[in-house]
């Protein structure tokens, strides 16, 4: 019952995309920025379909509003911790991938002291080698 201009929350591709889905035969789950009473803005689902009489003439318009405000904080609450989650799973990657880096580099660094009985520096080992 308000005129679709308060509805559209002063807001030109709200109010484009409204009419465009009244002048077709129907539209659904259309998302728009409206206006409440108290000029706040809420996030709604449009839903419209032509009334039409016997002759086929388009006599008017059912529309429904859905007021999703609390899907689309949600949602976006949700996208937040996920990117956050993303940002956690690479620092644990990267930590992952420099502790096999490590545990190669000291895999390296005990190999020429198994083989030959010196450590990395050349040195033989106290009591190895002598009669």
């Amino acid at each position: 019952g308000r005129p679709l201009e308060r509805l559209a929350h002063g807001q030109a591709s709200s109010l484009d995309k409204l009419y465009a889905a009244l002048r077709t035969d129907s539209a659904h789950d259309l998302e728009l920025l409206c206006a409440t009473k108290d000029h706040q803005p809420v996030a709604v689902n449009l839903s419209a379909s032509q009334l039409c009489d016997q002759k086929g003439t388009v006599v008017g318009n059912v529309v429904v509003l859905r007021d999703i405000t609390e899907r689309k904080r949600a949602q976006e609450a949700l996208a937040l911790k996920v990117r956050e989650l993303e940002r956690l799973n690479q620092i644990m990657l990267g930590r992952e991938e420099r502790i096999l880096e490590l545990k190669e580099a000291v895999k390296r660094l005990e190999a020429p002291a198994g083989r030959n009985g010196t450590g990395a520096d050349g040195a033989r080992s106290a009591g190895e080698g002598e009669p």
